[in-house]
């Protein structure tokens, strides 16, 4: 897919080093992150997973993780699944032609949440629902709070993004979310 529109940024980069770095520690990523999906796809709580005769869309923006994707559906059999290389901020979904939708520590990295949330609604049927698993403010994470007390003792300190950029914790102000 071609890097353009408000997420193309972000389309490089999932394109490049942290699609083939996710890929290459996805067992071990979705060890640690698995149950947190599993609480969010079991309140989406979709009929018995869609069974043979319904199917399931992933859409991503990284080509290399899309891949991987593809591999683990044609080794577990699941024929219903199918994967397109889409920015769902902009994806032409067809209008209410989804029952659910799921993200697992993707919706973060919208450029403009606004217009990307307001895209996946317009997709949703009548009584559709969406559910998402995001990271809380970096505040309320020790996982990055911690090891970065440890590196800023021998680096100097980046500049924090500006406030709303996509990345981990863009959704984490509770009341921006």
């Amino acid at each position: 897919m071609e890097a353009k529109g408000p997420n193309a940024e972000q389309i490089e980069y999932w394109n490049d080093r942290a699609g083939r770095s996710w890929v290459e520690t996805k067992d071990g990523l979705d060890a640690l992150i698995e149950p947190l999906g599993r609480v969010a796809i079991e309140r989406l709580a979709p009929a018995r997973r869609v069974g043979s005769g319904g199917s399931v869309l992933g859409v991503d923006i990284s080509a290399v993780m899309l891949e991987r994707a593809r591999q683990d559906a044609t080794a577990a059999g699941l024929a219903q699944l199918r994967f397109e290389n889409a920015d769902a901020q902009t994806h032409a979904f067809g209008p209410s032609s989804v029952v659910g939708i799921f993200s697992r520590f993707g919706v973060m990295f919208f450029a403009e949440p606004d217009a990307a949330f307001a895209n996946l609604r317009g997709a949703l049927a009548p009584g559709g629902r969406i559910v998402f698993v995001c990271w809380q403010g970096v505040e309320r994470n020790p996982w990055v709070t911690e090891t970065m007390a440890a590196v800023l003792r021998h680096l100097e300190p980046s500049p924090p993004p500006p406030p709303g950029s996509p990345g981990p914790f863009s959704l984490g102000d509770r009341d921006r979310l």
